[in-house]
Order: structure tokens, then C-alpha cells, then sequence
């Protein structure tokens, strides 16, 4: 199997997966999970299920400081702060605006990519996003709940979203610290995401027990763990072969 065959295999499979964590955060937010406690746990879990896989497969992340950097960064503009925007609103929009909302990341990846000289500005690719986005709107907006209501300001705040998962894309793309694996970055972005939203929850929750939760929350929240898991290494993997603006596309497979 050739480079973008593959890259195409992980962009569809791992983001089939992740689509699944939007129908996640709106059962954890609607069952008062607090935000800071779901973005906490779901990283943990993911991290620890990355650092046995680093383990054994001897990937274990560098702690350098150019790679420290580049886990601190990416765990803000990748993790941290998209997560825990997704989660404080995930009872406040509509489904159909959240999922708008992650179709801008191809858009705004390009833009981004064009800026920082990673790509050219192309009338073919400008026509392929624009198709995607146009698709994308034809499939949620008569059945996604566009309705707003009073959420004007909740949709607001969401466009943050798009604009650090595109600001982190690029990002991985052009800081690449020497000898990381797609692993080793993925492990090193959960770990840190976990060890700085850690703080986070117990200043405002404290030691949240999610185990101790009814009904299915706890499998839940395992799973979010699990699909962070196989998101960051599928995104450092699919950037790695083919680039961050191929990558935003992941944000297109989501939504189908």
C-alpha cells in the first residue's frame, strides 16, 4: 500500500471513529458531567493507553525541550482548548451548528497553510473545500437542529474551535522535533493535555469520580479516552504523509 492510500485509510477509518465523540459529549454534558472533568479524564485514559502503547512498541515520547514545546502547544491548540469549549456547549447548541462549525477546519487549515508557505494558492483545492463545505450543509442543515434560539452567543464562542484545530494542523506540520514518531507526539499531546487540564478540574470540581456515575457515563467517558487514543496518532500519522491541509479533511469525514 502506497503513502496516500494509507494516509486516505486513516483520514476515513480514524475519523469514522471520532465522529462518534460529538454523540459522547452531548450524553456527558446533558447528564452534568462537568467540562473540565470530561476533558480531563478522557485525556488520562488516553494518555495512559498511549503510554503502554509507547512502551511496547518502544516509542516512548523524547523529553527534550524542542519536543516539550511541541507537546505544550499541541495539547492547548489540539486538546485542551477545543475540548474544553466543545464540552462547556455541548448542552447549549444544536447539534447542526457544532457540526458546521468543524466543517470551517478544512477552510481555515488551507488559509493557514498558505500563510506559513506550506501551500499554494489553487483554484482546483479552493473548488474541493468550497464542494465539501456546500455537501456537508446540504446533509445537516435540514435535519441537524440549526435552529439557535437563544445560543447566538454559545455559536459564537464555538467558532473558536475551528480555528485552533486549523491553528494546531499547521502547527504539527511545520515544528517537527527531531527523531518523534507519530506515537511519540500523540502520546506526548495526551499526556500533557492531562497534566494541564489535571489542575483545571480540581480547582473547579474537584477529584471528579466519573466511575461512580449511572447509566453508561463511565463507558462513555472510556471511550472518549480510547478515541483520543486513535485520533492523535491517526492526525500526526496523516500530516506526516500528506500534509495538514489534506488532514483538515478528517473534519469532512466526521460529520457523514
Amino acid at each position: 500500500m502506497n503513502s496516500l492510500k494509507f494516509a486516505w485509510l486513516l483520514l476515513i477509518g480514524g475519523a469514522s471513529i471520532y465522529g462518534t465523540f460529538f454523540s459522547a459529549n452531548k450524553y456527558v454534558a446533558t447528564a452534568g458531567v462537568p467540562a473540565t472533568a470530561f476533558t480531563f479524564w478522557q485525556y488520562c485514559i488516553g494518555g495512559i493507553l498511549l503510554i503502554i502503547l509507547s512502551l511496547i512498541t518502544k516509542n516512548f515520547p523524547h523529553l527534550s525541550l524542542k519536543h516539550l514545546f511541541s507537546y505544550v502547544v499541541t495539547a492547548l491548540l489540539g486538546a485542551v482548548l477545543s475540548v474544553t469549549i466543545l464540552s462547556s456547549i455541548g448542552n447549549k447548541v444544536p447539534a447542526g451548528v457544532l457540526t458546521l462549525t468543524i466543517t470551517l477546519v478544512p477552510g481555515i487549515t488551507y488559509l493557514l497553510a498558505i500563510i506559513a508557505g506550506l501551500d499554494k494558492l489553487r483554484l482546483f483545492s479552493i473548488l474541493g473545500l468550497t464542494m465539501g463545505l456546500i455537501g456537508i450543509c446540504l446533509l445537516v442543515i435540514p435535519g441537524g437542529g440549526f435552529k439557535t434560539n437563544n445560543s447566538a452567543i454559545w455559536i459564537i464562542f464555538s467558532l473558536a474551535v475551528p480555528l485552533f484545530f486549523a491553528m494546531n494542523n499547521v502547527f504539527v506540520a511545520l515544528v517537527k522535533p527531531p527523531q518523534a514518531s507519530s506515537i511519540m507526539r500523540a502520546t506526548g499531546l495526551v499526556v500533557t493535555a492531562a497534566i494541564i487540564t489535571f489542575p483545571i478540574m480540581m480547582f473547579s470540581d474537584g477529584f471528579y469520580t466519573f466511575w461512580e456515575m449511572p447509566s453508561l457515563i463511565p463507558w462513555v467517558i472510556l471511550w472518549t479516552g480510547i478515541i483520543n487514543m486513535i485520533t492523535f496518532i491517526c492526525m500526526f500519522e496523516i500530516i506526516r504523509i500528506a500534509g495538514p491541509v489534506f488532514f483538515g479533511q478528517y473534519n469532512y469525514v466526521i460529520v457523514i
